[in-house]
Parts: C-alpha cells; sequence; structure tokens
C-alpha cells in the first residue's frame, strides 16, 4: 500500500511540472492579441499603402513649390530636416505628457523643490495561490496567508520603485525635449521664418511630416503586433507539448505500475487513468449547448475538448472570432483555461478472483464480493498481529454471501490475527467457529438485569449449553450460550445445525 502512495505524490508532482506551472499564463498569451492595443490602433491609423502614396504626392507638390519659389535644395532639405526633428521631438513629447498623466493617478509628480512620491492607497497586490485555504488544513492555511502577505508587501513596494523610478526619467525627458525643440528653433531661426514665409509650402511639408509620422507609429505598432503573433504561436507550441507531456507522465505512471505484478493477499491491484465525466461537465458550463460549433456537435452536448487540446490555437481564435457561445457572466479566458487544462485521472483497481473493482468501470463484485474484498485490505493494512475490531459485518449482505465467502475468509484470518466481531448473523458467529462469545443485554421490563444495570454481559464459548432456568431473575441466567445464540442470531438454529453436519458431532 505504501508504494502506491509513492506513485500518487509522484503523479501529483508530474502534473503540476507539465501543466500547473503556466499553462494558463499562456492561455493569456494567446489571448492578448485579440485584446491588444496595438491591433485597435493599427486600425484607427488606416491603410499604409494608401498613406504612403499620399507622402510621396506630397513629397512631389514640395519638389513642385520649390521649383516655383526658387529655393536652392540645401535651403528645403535643410528646413525638412529641421521640421522632422522637430515634428518627432514634438510627438516624444506628447507621448510623454500622456504617460506622466496616466502616472499621475499613482505618483505625485516631482517639482522643484520635492521628489516623486506615491500617493496613498494608491498600489495594492492581490496574490492568488493554488491550494487555497479551504483546500488545506488551517495550519497550512495560515502559514500560506503570511507568505501570501509578505509577498504583497515586498509585491508592492517593487511597484511602488518602479512607478516613481518611470514618473523621475519621465519628467527628466519631458525637460530635455523641450530644452532640445528650442534649442532646435533657435538654431534654425532665419530657415524657419524664411519657409515659414511661403505658407502654401509649410501646409504641404506639415502634411508631408504628419503622414511620415502616421507611418513611422505604424511600423512600431506593426512591430508590437509581429511580436504578440510570434508569442502567440510559440505559446500554442507550448501547451501541445504541455498536453503531450502530460499525456506522457501519465502513460509513464500506468506502465510503471502496471509492469510489475501487485498482489495483496488474493487482491491483484491495478491503476488506470481517464477523464472522469464530472471533469468534462466542469469544462462545459461556460458554453452554451444550445448552438453547435466545431467543440459543441449536438445541442445539449459536453465540450469535445479532446478537439480543442488537439490544436489549441485553432480553439482560441475560434473562440476570440465569437463562433464558440458561451453563458451569460463566463470570461473567455477562464473557459479556455477550463477546457485546456482537463486531464485524465488516476483510480487504482482491484481485481478478486475474476472480479474487479474501482477504475472507471462498473463493479463486477456482488456485494457480498465487496464485503470481503473491504476486509481482505483491513486485515492486510498492518502486517503487524494486532487485534481487528469489525462492527457487523453482514449488514447489506444476504445469507449466501456470508457463509459462502466471508465465513471461510474469517477461519482462515483468525489464524493469524485475534478477530473481534460485533454481529446479529449466526453465520459469522456460529459457522465462523467463534473461540468466545459474548452475549450482551440491556435491561427492560421483559430482559431484566441484575441489580436493574443497564447492561449486563455473559461470556463463554459456543459448546458451553444449560437448561432452561425458569426461576432465573435476569435474562442471561436463563441458559447457556448455546441457547442464547440460538434465541438471539438471526438462524441460530440452523447454523448449529450445519456445525454439527460439519464436525460430524
Amino acid at each position: 500500500m505504501v508504494i502506491m502512495g509513492l506513485f500518487l505524490w509522484w503523479y501529483g508532482r508530474g502534473w503540476r511540472q507539465y501543466v500547473g506551472d503556466g499553462h494558463d499564463s499562456n492561455v493569456r498569451v494567446m489571448d492578448d492579441l485579440a485584446e491588444s492595443p496595438h491591433v485597435k490602433q493599427l486600425k484607427d491609423l488606416g491603410d499604409k499603402t494608401a498613406i504612403a502614396a499620399e507622402r510621396d504626392r506630397l513629397q512631389a507638390e514640395i519638389n513642385r513649390i520649390k521649383a516655383a519659389a526658387k529655393l536652392t535644395d540645401d535651403e528645403v532639405t535643410g528646413y525638412q530636416q529641421v521640421a522632422g526633428q522637430l515634428d518627432n521631438k514634438g510627438t516624444r513629447l506628447k507621448d510623454v505628457v500622456v504617460e506622466l498623466d496616466q502616472l499621475a493617478s499613482y505618483v505625485a509628480l516631482p517639482d522643484e523643490t520635492t521628489i516623486a512620491a506615491i500617493l496613498p492607497q494608491a498600489v495594492q497586490a492581490t496574490i492568488a495561490v493554488r491550494p487555497s485555504g479551504v483546500e488545506v488544513p488551517e495550519t497550512v492555511a495560515a502559514y500560506i496567508d503570511e507568505i501570501k502577505a509578505e509577498a504583497a508587501i515586498e509585491l508592492v513596494a517593487k511597484v511602488e520603485k518602479t512607478l516613481i523610478d518611470a514618473v523621475i526619467a519621465l519628467d527628466a525627458e519631458r525637460d530635455a525635449l523641450r530644452t532640445e525643440i528650442q534649442s532646435i528653433k533657435d538654431a534654425n531661426a532665419t530657415l524657419i521664418t524664411k519657409h515659414q514665409a511661403n505658407e502654401e509650402l509649410a501646409k504641404v511639408i506639415a502634411e508631408h511630416s504628419r503622414q511620415e509620422a502616421i507611418l513611422g507609429d505604424i511600423a512600431k505598432k506593426e512591430k508590437s503586433r509581429d511580436k504578440l503573433i510570434t508569442d502567440q504561436e510559440a505559446a500554442g507550441i507550448t501547451v501541445v507539448n504541455w498536453i503531450a507531456n502530460r499525456d506522457k507522465a501519465l502513460s509513464a505512471l500506468a506502465d510503471a505500475f502496471n509492469a510489475e505484478e501487485r498482489v495483496l493477499s488474493d487482491l491483484m491491484f491495478g491503476i488506470e487513468a481517464d477523464v472522469s465525466a464530472d471533469v468534462v461537465e466542469h469544462a462545459s458550463v461556460g458554453l452554451s449547448q444550445r448552438s453547435t460549433n466545431e467543440y459543441i456537435k449536438n445541442r445539449g452536448d459536453s465540450v469535445s475538448y479532446g478537439d480543442a487540446q488537439v490544436d489549441p490555437t485553432r480553439f482560441l481564435k475560434a473562440l476570440r472570432a465569437g463562433k464558440i457561445a458561451l453563458n451569460k457572466n463566463y470570461d473567455s479566458k477562464a473557459v479556455a483555461a477550463d477546457v485546456l487544462s482537463v486531464t485524465k485521472e488516476v483510480r487504482f483497481s482491484a481485481k478478486l478472483d475474476s472480479d474487479r473493482i474501482g477504475g472507471f468501470s462498473r463493479s463486477s463484485m456482488t456485494p457480498g464480493k465487496q464485503a470481503l474484498f473491504a476486509l481482505t485490505l483491513i486485515l492486510n493494512e498492518s502486517q503487524e498481529p494486532w487485534p481487528l475490531l469489525i462492527d457487523q459485518p453482514e449488514d447489506d449482505l444476504d445469507s449466501r454471501s456470508i457463509y459462502d465467502t466471508i465465513v471461510p475468509y474469517l477461519l482462515k484470518r483468525k489464524k493469524e490475527r485475534q478477530i473481534i466481531m460485533v454481529s446479529h448473523n449466526a453465520n459469522l458467529v456460529i459457522g465462523a467457529d467463534s473461540e468466545q462469545v459474548i452475549v450482551a443485554n440491556r435491561h427492560g421490563d421483559d430482559r431484566k438485569n441484575k441489580n436493574e444495570r443497564t447492561f449486563e454481559y455473559f461470556t463463554g464459548a459456543l459448546e458451553h449449553s444449560q437448561q432452561l432456568n425458569e426461576s432465573s431473575a435476569t435474562t442471561l441466567g436463563r441458559f447457556g450460550i448455546r441457547e442464547h445464540a440460538c434465541e438471539i442470531l438471526d438462524g441460530g438454529e440452523e447454523a448449529f445445525q450445519k456445525r454439527r453436519d460439519k464436525y460430524k458431532i
């Protein structure tokens, strides 16, 4: 039995190694692309080809105006460079101002006399740990809560420092940009004045610069989008590999356990790995089963998690695109994690003679055989020959099952350890040749005890017999052990007759 415990422990670690340490994070990566601001902003910026065409048209217009105004190439080129520098720095200055404004909710911006400071209660951290407090003993939960509290304090401190550092850096960058912009304007004042005098040229150059800036934004956001796509593809491969490794680990566990015959007394143990219906039902609760799709084949069906796990990327794309209908208040990320995390459960099985119990199949053992199976486990739980207490093993069993299966087993096992049993069944008491019988009587109007004690006991061997004593003041004193057994036990007289026949008395 110790071997089983070790295998379960190894299985638990294997599952965590292959699935638990990042599976959800990769689902999040694969979902991030659909929710990324870069994708939406790319659409808002417009068509890249059309913008490039407009930029080229504006360049041709600049060349035409330059020729008409008789401006030298060096002057126009110089002004375009200056305008480009001012536009780039001005764009970055706007971004810095926006970023500082975003951080203002958390950090007090510095001035000439103060440094940046975190606003009270601006930064908070919540740490989720599995197992949760309700899944472990209270003492362990309290210790985990202490660790979470310490980690939260440390995390908040790091976040606060990061925010302050970011504000200080952005504030310095803002001042530097303002200084650089003013320096460029001062250094090129004459050139700027000359070109701005030509209002038409100034407007065209300004529009040309705007189109260049938009193309620059598109290039940056395309780079971010492409990185998300690459990360998504890598995450999909990682999820597939984790699922494969998980299945491989479960197969290795089953093969390793079943490779060696594991026998306990007359029991043979095995191990099975499969997905239970409850797990599939839990993974399906977030998906609407009223509409069909690639993963809900028919109305009312549970989710086809196997199809989703074969190609997680395809499943997540269908989920993001709304091709898989979800029930109200269910989040697509949570649903994706539930479906992709469906895994096989490990269960033990056992065989006794040709019957089996446990695993995922319905037991083929009769009630009597199941009772014998339970008794076999109990009797072999320890190698120490300690006395064994059994309370009414005949419950829910018929007499034939008791006599044919349990009685022979007790006759064999009582030679190895003492068995103390409470029973109303004659087959277990008489048929199993009890060495010592204790008859208990509770005091009542029709069954008196000495001095009206609540309980009184009478003990002896099954062979003890005594003629009926009508004058006895107590119930237990009326006759012997054998007579009490025939009177109290169900089928007592028949059991004694079988005993006489067996021993040819």
